[in-house]
């Protein structure tokens, strides 16, 4: 059987596969989002809350060093449309203070 066929992978890094896996795909680097790109793409995801809200996570995860996007998606999944400026500062805080970086997978 034959089949045409075009496949897409994603890494954070290359360092951990082996060279010969690596030489099958053409790399590319995609640079760090500038901030604006960043909220843009929080605003875009997120649809189940008001646009104020998702850029005021948008901005503290920013703030908070990290630039993954999954973070903001995180953070938005315990919010509700009804919650307040307060709500969110704490669930931020909260975010900051107890979630773990750098988790081994067995």
């Amino acid at each position: 059987m034959k089949a045409n066929i075009v496949i897409f992978a994603t890494s954070n890094g290359t360092e951990r596969l082996s060279k010969p896996l690596i030489s099958r795909f053409t790399i590319f680097e995609i640079p760090e989002y500038t901030y604006e790109q960043f909220e843009a793409i929080s605003v875009r995801i997120i649809n189940k809350l008001p646009q104020n809200t998702i850029i005021q996570i948008a901005s503290s995860v920013w703030k908070a060093g990290s630039r993954d996007i999954r973070d903001v998606l995180k953070i938005a999944k315990l919010c509700n449309p009804a919650d307040g400026e307060e709500d969110i500062t704490r669930l931020i805080s909260i975010h900051q203070k107890y979630h773990k970086t750098g988790l081994e997978y067995n």
